[in-house]
């Protein structure tokens, strides 16, 4: 079975013995984590697994087959939180247009279509001209125009504090590079 980075292993081992091994009445299983499970995936024993969710984002680093919980770096800014947060844009770039009442579907597929990762934020915001405005069709015989919606709704998984409410202070690329820094054998 695998389990979260961030789940602590005696969650891991309750789990086992309630489901598995009681309810299940299963002789024997293994729980691992998913960023162990990633690095094996590509023939990996060490490194650092980054994984981004629906719900948290991990960087986890690992050495010999071996991840410890408490060096799991945990950002709770994921995919839902960016579609909500697109979904805002939205409504704030377009406030007559009722996109707040469109699906989480329409918002998810709009966001993996036609959102990318800026290598310049600050100078894409200042810069109308660097970014391409883009037509998504909603399906419902409307559709809507993204213009620095696209390189503004991912940025807080690097900079959280855009999202204003959260307490998360680092960015996903922070949580990274601290641990290339702190543990040199990953790289």
């Amino acid at each position: 079975m695998s389990d979260s980075p961030s789940a602590p292993p005696a969650g891991r081992e309750r789990v086992a013995e309630l489901l598995l091994f009681e309810a299940l009445a299963v002789p024997a299983c293994h729980i691992a984590s998913t960023a162990l499970l990633a690095l094996y995936s590509v023939g990996a024993f060490s490194g650092l697994a980054l994984e981004a969710g629906a719900g948290v984002c991990h960087a986890t680093p690992i050495y010999a087959g071996h991840s410890w919980h408490e060096t799991t770096f945990r950002l709770d800014v994921a995919g839902s939180t960016l579609s909500r947060y697109l979904r805002d844009l939205l409504v704030a770039a377009c406030p007559d247009q009722r996109l707040h009442a469109l699906p989480r579907k329409v918002i998810t597929q709009l966001k993996k279509r036609c959102c990318y990762v800026s290598l310049d934020f600050e100078g894409d915001l200042r810069n109308p001209a660097r970014h391409h405005p883009v037509s998504f069709y909603l399906g419902n015989g409307c559709s809507v125009c993204l213009s620095s919606e696209r390189f503004r709704c991912p940025e807080p998984i690097f900079q959280p504090g855009l999202l204003g409410n959260t307490t998360d202070t680092a960015g996903q690329h922070r949580g990274a590079g601290r641990w290339l820094h702190a543990f040199p054998w990953l790289h």
